[in-house]
């Protein structure tokens, strides 16, 4: 199905696929068509009625409905044959094309519905498209330029008389379209594979999890994709604060759907954000991280780059207000940059990616860096939470697989779901 949940049109092939009846043959000098009835009950001629179209270089000339009382009737998964005779134009590509309707009413299709049909090209003196030979002859012979291809390790650029693509190697995509000096692009192609919701399909979810540490003002861990500023918005509304009352964003990487809100967050708040150095270019140049990581549906996860107030290094100890002391932990693996943070006074994990999913396949650019960060966090010591993007949050980050509790203390770990 199409987004606005109308039938996509491929169910058309799928349908003509399983019509009841199809040609296997055609004599086209005797005037014999060959047809097999695919239905397992019923004779053809009790169910089906047939029409025939001859078209010649695209253009309709001749119509009419298959006589099958000439023949006799056609039984469940045979074959028979039914006189058609048809004149073509000596010039042109012609095809004749048969159309199978519902001979009666049924309870659940009107007489004459469309079943499917078959279309079979038709020999001539000159099977050329005349209309094509024509449209050459008429074209003026400067107007028709070569058509060049240049062609490095990352494109392919095509172009020809007023238009210009350049097509990506390395995606399988087109980055630019250009025609008669008018870009047809703003951005990059990209992949988009949509399933329908269905209603077993609306019960599964998937989310990254983005944390907000409230004191006197609020703190972010994360930001969930583009649009999340919006329920984080209303989550803040009902603990009776505001978004406005965001003092910083604490980003643990750059990926689309950490960072996806972060910009209208610092519009809206006007307050810093937080990074790592090493993800710094991503967070600031979208079409940089895209370029080089072209996931699916990146222009819906993240819209916005995000300007980097602060960047962050191991063992760095931001002190934000009294009681609330944010401890730097570099974590790479899953990017090469990924950090983790610790609420000191509380002793909270937050390790966006850095922990693995352990129910689903693991996500990294740098396996031993990946290791080693599960390390690093193992011998940090006992976390009263460890609180990952991908899950709940956990009581005991030793034993990850056990059921945790999240959190909803006064002062720190409230956190919220974004949708991916």
């Amino acid at each position: 199905m199409y987004p606005d949940r109308r039938p996509y049109t491929g169910l058309l092939e799928y349908k003509n696929v399983h019509r009841p009846v199809r040609v296997t043959a055609y004599h086209q000098q005797d005037g014999l068509l060959t047809l097999r009835n695919e239905m397992n009950y019923v004779y053809l001629q009790d169910y089906v009625d047939i029409t025939y179209e001859v078209s010649c270089d695209g253009q309709l000339v001749a119509r009419g409905a298959v006589d099958l009382s000439e023949t006799g009737k056609i039984r469940p998964r045979t074959e028979g044959r039914v006189p058609l005779a048809v004149t073509v134009p000596e010039q042109g590509r012609c095809y004749l094309k048969l159309f199978y309707h519902v001979k009666q009413e049924t309870e659940f299709l009107p007489k004459g519905y469309v079943l499917g049909f078959d279309e079979i090209r038709l020999e001539n003196r000159d099977g050329r498209n005349q209309r094509v030979l024509a449209w050459e002859k008429e074209t003026p012979a400067a107007k028709t330029e070569p058509v060049t291809v240049e062609e490095n390790e990352l494109q392919l650029k095509i172009q020809g008389n007023g238009f210009v693509y350049t097509y990506s190697k390395l995606r399988g995509i087109f980055e630019q379209l250009e025609i008669s000096g008018q870009l047809l692009l703003d951005r990059p192609m990209e992949m988009n594979v949509w399933r329908a919701p269905t209603d077993n399909g609306r019960q599964i979810r998937r989310y990254v999890y983005v944390y907000l540490i409230t004191g006197k003002y609020c703190y972010l861990i994360d930001s969930g994709v583009a649009g999340s500023e919006k329920i984080i918005a209303q989550y803040m509304k009902r603990l009776g604060r505001s978004i406005e009352e965001i003092k910083a964003v604490f980003l643990t990487h750059s990926h689309p759907d950490h960072i996806g809100g972060a910009a209208e967050i610092q519009e809206m708040s006007g307050r810093k954000v937080y990074c790592s150095g090493l993800e710094r270019e991503w967070a600031e140049n979208i079409e940089t991280q895209f370029q080089e990581r072209p996931i699916p549906n990146f222009y819906t996860l993240v819209q916005k780059s995000v300007g980097i107030d602060e960047i962050v290094t191991d063992q760095d100890t931001i002190s934000l207000e009294p009681g609330i002391t944010i401890r730097v932990a570099k974590t790479p693996g899953h990017s090469q940059g990924s950090v983790s943070y610790v609420l000191e006074e509380k002793g909270v994990l937050f390790s966006g990616d850095a922990i693995p999913d352990l129910k689903g396949f693991p996500v990294f650019t740098d396996e031993e860096a990946s290791e080693r960060s599960l390390e690093t966090i193992y011998r940090m010591g006992h976390f009263t939470f460890c609180c990952p993007a991908w899950d709940r949050v956990y009581r005991d980050p030793s034993n990850l697989q056990a059921a945790g509790e999240i959190c909803h203390t006064q002062y720190y770990c409230n956190a919220y779901q974004c949708p991916l």
